[in-house]
């Protein structure tokens, strides 16, 4: 039985909080693809071959994200555009590069639309276990805001070979499924909505504090990490093909980040963590946690493990048994290893765990992780006294720390005990004499080192003033600059900008616009004090920003009695007028008849003068037009509304109606009536607000309305009562009359009646009638009448 060694892949993960913030480190084109797959992805258990990369060499890099918030420490990164674009923080919503570059068949299928720019890493291997895995976090651009649109960016793990059977490329299946499920990965499945267990939300780009820490990467959202896995058979020879590209479009980059020798294939994996980003635990710091990972769980399984080293199991730290039970279904089993602190400087010291199992080919695998236990450090932190001859604005003073656990924190105080510094090195002003403290713990924070610095000063501070800001309320005037100095190291150089003028005092004229004048004094210790002033023009010509307004009159040759005036602003006060009419007041009364153009001119303190205008023009003014609305007749002593109609003219307007005789009114409508009967002429005076008059006449029957009705006709031809007459039916030509015989039949029917029936070839009897009246009427008469002949 053959005897085959892997050697343990060590899982990076940080317990706690590190006060420092780390970037994403990404590169490229630092190794062939052979190499990345070899020397970066690849762990235990997993011989590789025929490895080949298709797409642009920016899209495949190794990347460094121990302290930022993916969760992996380091690994390969692919990428639908620059992989380089991943480095936080996420300072944009849209990153990404159009490669155009061709797609992949296997992500077209998945996407379900065209795909660009893709990635694709693919390579043979050789499994020594009946299983393999590897840990990845996929990253997007397309977060949040396409999740549900019908396309998103695309990525998978192809694997085929024997035993896999699935619908892709040589039977590939995909490795990239959502934990416990076939579903695979994509923008779509794993989001804030569905799956959000395993997404993690990364900003929008514009939000704090994920455009600003640099512990965040570029992509707007992520998963948490997964882990791809098959079982295989060992010794066989399987394809995996890594792919990842855009859907689309060739913008919005995605990548996915692959865990640096996470593709193992091990009976029983070994993962240790520790807090120190290694295999160092320190005694009294940080604990270890060891976890063992199986991919067959179908049943139980007991693990032998070996522990070796030079630390005592269960005596420099915490029990370890010699075997791992693993209940059927269960893939983790984990402790934690806890060293004991016990105050004896031992110097380093190891635990060697060695995990045994035999894999369906009947080979042993052998997996081997290393713990180094070590003593507290004790911190030793280096100063210098510094002495200054002359006072400075800023000095940096240094510091140094050995021993602990880096990275070290440093806090700076003053002798008030204030915190002034954070950093390694203090950047402050001294300008005396003055003592500084540096205390610096390391990150397991078990000891503290500190040292004092002495600053010691020996000047008076450079005190120097410009003097007082002068103001000027005209152009073209002048001002006068005094500075004063004292302390610092006398024999002073001056300097006055800009003018570059090398005296304390100096006159400017002819100031138009305001100067702000920085007066620089240098010392003998090359100590420059500066201090400003302003000499402020405090002007701004004189405009006009209003007036009464332009005016269009109506009604020319009419008096208009109106005030105008004018409202200037800016300048210096006080303000003087002339307007063209002579007037020197800022409010003048004028009369307007035609159209006129008024000018004013404005003059202000500093004789700046700004002109203005205020036009008057009239209206066109069309005559005013008129009509009457009203009946052609009324019967007599009813009555009829009169309406005038207007056009033109100048609203508002009067009224005057009459007609001669007995009517008149000065309202519209108005009501006629008249009681006697004839042709009347009523006329409408009509006068609008221009005074313009226009009359209109119209005529208006009033006629008799009554109709007298016979009850019998004789037409007997003796000229009397010969014809049926309606007494004045004259008046309603649009009149209609029917007569029946009494059993209801119709015998005569005639628009437009003129009293001309006289019952011709109808016998005596009773017959009867219907008369609609049909003009202003509008009445209907109903009877019977006689005919005798």
């Amino acid at each position: 039985m053959a005897l085959k060694h892997s050697f343990l892949t060590f899982i990076l993960l940080v317990l706690f909080s590190l006060t420092s913030k780390a970037q994403l480190l990404v590169t490229t084109g630092t190794m062939t693809p052979t190499q990345y797959v070899q020397n970066v992805l690849v762990g235990a258990g997993v011989t590789i071959s025929n490895v080949t990369f298709t797409g642009a060499s920016t899209q495949l890099g190794e990347f460094n994200a121990v302290n930022t918030l993916i969760n992996i420490p380091t690994g390969l990164i692919l990428a639908s555009g620059n992989v380089t674009t991943a480095i936080g923080p996420n300072n944009s919503g849209s990153a990404g590069t159009d490669l155009s570059g061709s797609g992949d068949p296997d992500l077209a299928t998945m996407a379900g639309i065209t795909t660009f720019d893709a990635a694709v890493l693919e390579f043979d291997f050789i499994p020594v276990g009946d299983s393999i895995k590897f840990n990845y976090v996929f990253g997007s651009e397309e977060y949040l805001e396409f999740v549900n649109l019908g396309f998103n960016d695309a990525f998978g793990f192809f694997l085929s070979g024997p035993g896999i059977v699935g619908p892709f490329t040589n039977s590939a299946v995909n490795l990239a499924l959502i934990p416990n499920s076939t579903t695979p990965v994509t923008i779509d499945n794993v989001n804030n909505l569905f799956n959000a267990a395993y997404y993690v939300d990364n900003g929008t780009g514009t939000n704090a504090p994920y455009n600003t820490n640099p512990q965040y990467i570029q992509y707007d959202g992520h998963t948490v990490v997964l882990t791809a896995k098959s079982q295989v058979i060992c010794g066989q020879t399987y394809h995996l093909k890594i792919a990842i590209a855009d859907a689309g479009d060739g913008t919005y980059d995605s990548g996915v980040f692959l865990e640096g020798g996470s593709l193992t294939s091990e009976g029983v994996d070994i993962q240790i963590v520790t807090a120190t980003g290694d295999s160092t635990i320190i005694e009294g710091c940080a604990d270890a946690t060891i976890c063992f990972t199986r991919i067959d769980t179908t049943g139980a399984d007991t693990v032998p493990i070996f522990i070796s080293g030079t630390a005592t199991n269960g005596v420099d730290y915490n029990f370890i048994p010699d075997s791992v039970y693993f209940l059927a279904g269960q893939s983790t089993v984990c402790f934690t290893v806890t060293p004991t602190a016990d105050g004896i400087n031992e110097g380093s010291e190891t635990i060697i765990i060695t995990a045994f199992t035999i894999n369906v080919c009947g080979d042993t695998i052998v997996t081997t992780g290393t713990i180094i236990v070590v003593d507290a450090p004790d911190i030793i932190v280096s100063t210098n006294d510094i002495q200054l001859f002359c006072s400075t604005s800023g000095i940096t003073i240094p510091s140094s720390a050995t021993g602990g656990l880096a990275p070290y924190g440093y806090v700076w105080l003053n002798m008030n005990g204030d915190t002034i510094g954070y950093n390694q090195n203090l950047t402050t002003p001294v300008n005396q004499t003055d003592t500084f403290i540096v205390t610096v713990t390391d990150s397991c924070n078990l000891s503290v080192g500190y040292d004092t610095v002495v600053v010691i000063v020996n000047v008076n501070p450079l005190i120097v003033t410009a003097g007082n800001d002068t103001t000027l309320f005209c152009l073209g005037q002048s001002a006068n600059l005094n500075g004063t100095v004292s302390g610092g190291n006398p024999g002073y150089s001056y300097n006055w900008m800009p003018g570059n003028i090398s005296s304390p005092n100096f006159s400017i004229s002819n100031v138009n616009s305001s100067v702000t004048f920085i007066f620089t004094v240098t010392d003998q210790c090359n100590t420059s004090v500066s201090d400003t002033v302003e000499v402020i023009v405090d002007y701004t010509p004189i405009s006009i920003n209003g007036n009464s307004g332009n005016q269009v009159l109506q009604c020319e040759n009419n008096d208009h009695f109106l005030d105008i005036y004018t409202i200037p602003t800016n300048g210096t006060l006080p303000y003087s007028y002339l307007w063209s009419n002579t007037s020197t007041d800022s409010l003048v009364a004028v009369n307007v008849t035609n159209p006129t153009t008024f000018t004013v001119t404005v003059t202000d303190a500093c004789n700046v003068s700004a002109t203005d205008t205020i036009l008057f023009t009239f209206a066109p003014y069309t005559p005013m037009s008129l009509g009457i609305q009203v009946v052609d007749s009324i019967c007599v002593g009813s009555e009829t509304p009169l309406a005038a109609g207007i056009t033109n003219g100048l609203p508002p307007y009067s009224f005057v109606w009459n007609d001669g005789v007995n009517f008149s009114a000065i309202t519209n409508p108005a009501i006629y009536s008249s009681l006697l009967s004839g042709t009347q002429i009523i006329t409408l005076s009509v006068r609008d607000q221009c005074g313009i008059i226009e009359e209109i006449t119209r005529t208006l029957e009033v006629i008799p309305c009554e109709i007298a009705i016979p009850n019998v006709i004789t037409p007997n031809g003796d000229g009397m009562n010969d014809y049926l007459v309606f007494s004045n039916l004259q008046y309603y030509p649009k009149n209609k009359l029917v007569i029946f015989n009494r059993w209801g039949k119709k015998i005569f029917e005639k628009n437009g009646y003129q009293n001309d029936w006289n019952g011709g070839g109808y016998s005596d009897g009773t017959y009867f009638y219907i008369l609609e009246l049909n003009d202003n009427a509008n009445k209907v008469y109903k009877g019977s009448l006689s005919l005798l002949k």
